[in-house]
């Protein structure tokens, strides 16, 4: 909820010392193991800022970040543009230990 309504670039600037964005690896794993967390349209869908994607048709390199996302009924992997915002996603992080 901390990053909700920003794009992945600007949660990434946002970042306090210590946090991480999660990478897809970790966003899936999430994902399996908590199957509540994505059962309506209406939730918070993952940014996955931990990781970059670099799509050969764009004319700009790593313009994309990787994330979940809950359409008709089943869990979907994608890509969504780096500097777009929506207020139904928020990039997932987490903390390393001090």
């Amino acid at each position: 909820m901390c990053h909700r309504g920003r794009s992945t670039r600007r949660a990434r600037e946002c970042f306090v010392g210590n946090e991480i964005g999660l990478e897809p690896i970790i966003g899936a794993a999430v994902a399996l193991t908590h199957p509540e967390r994505f059962f309506r349209f209406e939730e918070l869908d993952m940014d996955l800022p931990g990781a970059e994607f670099d799509d050969p048709a764009s004319v700009v390199r790593f313009a994309a970040a990787p994330c979940l996302n809950f359409h008709v009924g089943r869990v979907e992997f994608g890509t969504k543009q780096y500097d777009d915002a929506y207020d139904f996603y928020g990039s997932a992080s987490w903390f390393l230990p001090q």
